[in-house]
């Protein structure tokens, strides 16, 4: 499994159904094992070797709440005894130094004509309806309409399609960033 945390949710329909694929050797990969709760661990480990850890509500009772809810290191202890030997972890400064330097690119995109006017025509929109509701009700009511406004002008900024399902014009951003990948696959 690449990216494992896709079944930290041992209940959900992708868990159920790679818990029954038949595999001689099984392999999961992924950055972040635990994403929220040590139940995704137990997920991902029951994939791996089912009997490892129990039931879930084995593993519940004996790891989970201790160390989530009771902070029992032993516990903690306990459970990275078990599931070292089928852990291989890299953290960051292990990993950097293998890592090229990281390239960074800023390009300005301009809009495309029509992508512009729409561009101004919802940011009016936006600016006239907080200007509005500032006046009637204070600048507190107004933050999520501000924030609604910034999000449909950044859709915009990007593709109009994002904001409106029927336009049918071209996105500058959208046409640059086709141009440079055809560009760089160009180049090998």
């Amino acid at each position: 499994l690449d990216e494992g945390q896709a079944i930290k949710n041992a209940s959900s329909l992708v868990a159920q159904s790679v818990y029954e694929l038949q595999s001689k050797y099984r392999l999961v990969l992924t950055g972040t094992p635990i994403e929220n709760t040590l139940r995704d661990l137990w997920s991902q480990l029951h994939f791996l070797n089912p009997k490892l850890l129990g039931t879930q509500n084995h593993f519940n009772q004996h790891y989970t709440i201790p160390i989530e809810k009771n902070n029992i290191t032993q516990k903690l202890d306990e459970l990275k005894v078990i599931t070292r030997p089928f852990l291989l972890r890299r953290t960051k400064e292990l990993v950097a130094p293998d890592l090229p330097d990281k390239t960074e690119f800023i390009v300005n995109c301009d809009m495309t004509d029509e992508q512009h006017e729409m561009y101004e025509r919802v940011k009016s929109e936006y600016r006239n309806e907080i200007i509005k509701t500032i006046a009637e009700e204070g600048f507190s009511r107004s933050k999520l309409q501000v924030l609604t406004g910034l999000m449909k002008l950044r859709q915009i900024a990007n593709h109009p399609l994002l904001h409106e399902k029927d336009y049918r014009f071209e996105s500058g951003k959208f046409n640059d960033i086709v141009e440079k990948a055809q560009s760089v696959i160009d180049e090998n």
